[in-house]
């Protein structure tokens, strides 16, 4: 699994009711605005991560399928007691979960070649929800 996988960067969004009208030119424009906010946020949370690590492992492998399915199985105990523990020689990362990750899974398939990709991502931070009316 790719650090990629582990990262510890999510940004949550809320959803609104899509009513049958369109939307104001003015509600068009502060919608963009929140948009480039929220990417300006990212890109900070990105930046502080990348100070904060405080250890990475990064495994690929090719191995018999029993064996996949093996370490699957660790990560989904893992994500049951809400702690994973990735090692890798003297190399080691410990996640403490929180009981919300968001999850991304990506299934390609070209001719032979097939690729699924699983990413799990969170964040301690929290942000308020406003509502306006």
């Amino acid at each position: 699994m790719s650090e990629e996988s582990k990262t510890e960067s999510t940004e949550i969004e809320s959803t609104e009711p899509e009513s049958a009208e369109a939307p104001a030119a003015e509600e068009v424009e502060k919608k963009a605005e929140a948009e480039e906010e929220d990417e300006d946020e990212e890109e900070e949370d990105e930046e502080e991560d990348e100070d904060d690590d405080k250890g990475a492992i990064d495994f690929e492998a090719t191995l018999p399928r029993s064996e996949a399915v093996s370490y699957f199985e660790a990560i989904i105990a893992g994500l049951k007691s809400g702690r994973l523990e990735f090692r890798q020689g003297e190399d080691s990362v410990v996640f403490n979960l929180p009981d919300r990750v968001e999850l991304e899974v990506e299934a390609k398939l070209k001719g032979d070649k097939g690729k699924i990709e699983f990413e799990i991502q969170w964040s301690k931070k929290t942000r308020a929800l406003e509502i306006s009316s």
